[in-house]
Order: structure tokens, then sequence, then C-alpha cells
């Protein structure tokens, strides 16, 4: 059996308050030069990956591996747009319309979604449009107050006793697992527990890097707040459960 740690994190049944409280990740909240507006016309879920995509672009990612998943949404459909990666460039309008698309594209890779003959993409209007641009901005700003950025979008597998568990987490710097999530509220024991699941699996699987993570982070440019938690207050209370009755690792 193969599962991704997103949906193990979702479907696992976990214990009141979770298995990594939010309680426990403290919450920064940072200072927004500009408001969003208040209507979008968009889908919340692709707006999130282009935020999310053209984020990891501009600070530095290939666009060609950021957007492989849609690549192979793409194929799936057989509607080969593949000039559309070309053109995200900027935080111009063009740019932001293109990766909103390529967004779709990945959808249709990751949830198996597959569009009627007739279906067309509704884009962004305007507003929805100088969101996502503040959204981008706010983040590339989070991130120049981070320690360097190290990784973008690396796979983690591990094999285990409930069958093969892989996913990608977001972003790793010098001293942070981060993960964004573009949110219209707080995140959840849901978001908690698969963080620490990339965590942990990277730490098994030995990648180096790993080793010097200090603080499993959370940012979310819609609501421009990050939550932390320090490694250093993980106790075997919190990890053995973890292992034990979700990973099944003994």
């Amino acid at each position: 059996m193969s599962v991704t740690i997103t949906t193990l994190a979702n479907n696992v049944k976990q214990p009141r308050g979770g298995y990594l409280p939010v309680k426990l990740f403290k919450e920064t909240h940072y200072e927004s030069e500009n408001e969003l507006f208040p209507d979008e016309n968009g889908s919340k879920s692709l707006i999130g990956t282009t935020v999310d995509n053209m984020t990891r672009i501009l600070l530095g990612a290939k666009p060609e591996k950021v957007f492989e998943p849609a690549s192979f949404g793409m194929m799936a459909i057989k509607d080969l747009n593949f000039d559309l990666i070309d053109e995200v460039t900027r935080l111009d309008d063009d740019s932001i319309l293109a990766a909103y698309q390529l967004s779709f594209y990945e959808q249709i890779y990751r949830s198996g979604y597959k569009p009627t003959m007739d279906f067309e993409l509704e884009l962004p209007d305007e507003h929805t449009v100088e969101n996502i641009r503040e959204m981008i901005n706010r983040s590339l700003l989070y991130f120049k107050q981070q320690s360097k950025v190290t990784k973008v979008g690396e796979t983690l597998s591990i094999k285990c006793n409930v069958g093969n568990i892989h996913g990608d987490y977001d972003y790793l710097t010098e001293d942070s697992l981060i993960d964004m999530k573009v949110l219209n509220k707080k995140i959840t024991n849901k978001h908690t527990l698969q963080i620490i699941l990339y965590w942990i699996i990277g730490m098994k699987s030995k990648k180096k890097r790993f080793n010097n993570v200090k603080y499993l982070k959370f940012y979310n440019p819609r609501l421009n707040v990050e939550y932390q938690f320090d490694l250093d207050e993980l106790t075997s209370d919190i990890l053995k459960p973890i292992l034990d009755e979700v990973l099944m690792a003994q």
C-alpha cells in the first residue's frame, strides 16, 4: 500500500487536542502593507497553489520543477499547454494568470479530477489577481526574515508497517521546516500532524539537512501569520504515539 503524508494526516483518528496540539505553536502576526480585497472570484485552493508555486519560483526554484505536477495533469487530459510555464516570469498579471491555469492542471494530477469536454476555467478577476500578488509579496518578505532557504519541494519516502509513505514538503531553510497554508482561518491538528510527519520521515530517510531543523513552522500569507513549534519542546510523550500509532514504526 502507498499513501501520501497529507492523506495519512487527514484520515488518521487523533486523540483529543491532536498528536501535536496547535496550542504548542507560537503565533506571530506580521504587518501588511496592503489589505486584501474582500471578494475573490477564483477557487481558494487554486489561489493557494498559485501563491505557493510563484513564491517558490521567485525564491529561485526552477519553473520546470515547480510545474512538473501541472505537466503531468496536462498529459492526463491531453491538453498540452506547456507554453504556460514559460509565461511565469515575474509578478505581472500575465504571469499570475498563467500560474493560476497551471495550478488547475496540478489539481487534476493530484486529485484525479477530469473536467468535462465543455468545461472552461474561470480566470481570476482584477481584485483576485491583486490579492494573489499581495500574498506572494507577503511571502517573499516573510522568507527574507527567515534563515536561508536550502531546499524547496523535495520528495520524502519511507517504508513502514502501513506501507510506503511519501510526500513533498514545501520549504526547508537552514533551521526550519516550513509549510505554506493559504487559509482563511487558523491551522488545525491535521496540519500539525502533517508537518511533524514530514520531519520524522525526513529524519528517518537520513537526509543530513534535517539534522539542522530546530523549528516546525507554518506561514499563512492570507492572514500574514506564522505558527512555530520549537523542536526542543518535542517530548517522548508527543513523539512516541505518532511513531507507534500513526507510522507504526516500532
